[in-house]
């Protein structure tokens, strides 16, 4: 994937760290949407691609991410329950990465059928 830009763009460790603390994910776990923001809302100017990462570092699905008063919205019910990474598909904002764990509706209905089933054969 092509960032474009130059050495313009890259940015420093201290930069980074503020820009990691101003970026906010939440909830956590996710069920259906996962809300991003930033309290400092110019760094929302920037952030208008992102990547969704699963463990082993494999791109499973790309955004655009249109902010609103420095919050976005991501739709996650496409996402298998897990572990994921979030990161900036710009190349000024690469170093950007905040973890979040995706739990769909339909894995809770799940999980919960699993116990019910589970309650059932241990006081049979």
């Amino acid at each position: 994937m092509g960032y474009g830009g130059g050495v313009s763009e890259c940015v420093g460790m201290e930069q980074l760290k503020e820009l990691s603390q101003n970026l906010k994910v939440f909830p956590v776990p996710a069920r259906d949407e996962l809300l991003i923001e930033f309290t400092n809302p110019i760094y929302a100017k920037e952030f208008t691609k992102a990547e969704i990462l699963n463990n082993m570092s494999q791109i499973v699905k790309i955004i655009d991410v249109h902010f609103n008063r420095g919050k976005a919205m991501l739709v996650t019910t496409d996402l298998l329950h897990g572990s994921y990474f979030l990161r900036s598909g710009r190349i000024s904002l690469a170093g950007i990465c905040k973890r979040f764990i995706s739990l769909p509706n339909k894995s809770i209905a799940a999980f919960f059928k699993w116990t019910l089933n589970l309650q059932n054969l241990l006081f049979i």
